[in-house]
């Protein structure tokens, strides 16, 4: 099970996300958060986790996910999830209200996830559709990054800005 990171300052080396030039992230102190993607085992709230920010999508890791993909560029490893009640149609595009997150996962012993990644389609939007936000895995807040660099990558996608293929409906 990876653990989850904070996001405060730390060397370079530890840990840096890149997305076609745009670096996104240092690494630090570590937290935890259970399978289902909120505090505690099986997904009930720990009395020592802080609140959730409202846009962080609870119990995520229950979500149907593909295969994990390597990140050749940062040396991550991305685990990815839907909303069940969304997945996508035959030609790989999702309906209005669709829900991804992405776990950005520095590989190791320990495997340490250092930020999560939460896209919602929406009806109309300036990226494509498409919502960006990021948050630290151990405070599950809201983090401070350029919705305009995570769409610079993913207007290279080959379907609905979506590098992964989820199973059709």
């Amino acid at each position: 099970m990876p653990r989850m990171v904070s996001t405060l300052p730390m060397p370079r080396a530890i840990a840096r996300i890149a997305c076609l030039g745009a670096l996104w992230l240092q690494v630090s102190a570590c937290g935890a958060l259970g399978p289902s993607g909120e505090g505690g085992e099986g997904g009930g709230r720990s009395k020592n986790l802080p609140m959730a920010d409202p846009g962080f999508p609870a119990g995520y890791r229950r979500w149907p996910t593909v295969d994990p993909v390597a990140d050749e560029n940062t040396g991550t490893v991305h685990h990815l999830y839907r909303a069940p009640d969304q997945p996508p149609d035959r030609k790989g595009r999702f309906s209005v209200g669709a829900v991804l997150v992405k776990e950005h996962v520095v590989p190791g012993e320990d495997d340490l996830i250092v930020r999560i990644d939460v896209r919602r389609r929406l009806a109309a939007g300036t990226y494509g559709g498409w919502e960006y936000e990021s948050f630290d895995p151990a405070t599950r807040k809201r983090l401070d990054v350029d919705p305009e660099a995570c769409d610079l990558c993913h207007q290279t996608a080959p379907a609905d800005a979506t590098f992964a293929r989820f199973p059709a409906r």
